[in-house]
């Protein structure tokens, strides 16, 4: 499942690991502030927050 904002970018990502999470942001050259939640895979009912900050 993933989820997007009214600009339709998915930002909710059900059953991606960190190292998906990381390629994903990487893949593209997006800007600081970009961000992705998911599920996290250790701690059930937990979730991660993977942000861009400082890219230059």
């Amino acid at each position: 499942m993933s989820r997007s904002n009214e600009d339709g970018i998915n930002w909710f990502h059900s059953g991606l690991s960190r190292e998906d999470a990381e390629k994903l942001l990487t893949k593209e050259p997006y800007e600081d502030g970009t961000f992705l939640i998911r599920e996290c895979n250790s701690a059930e009912g937990d979730f991660v927050l993977t942000l861009i900050h400082k890219v230059k």
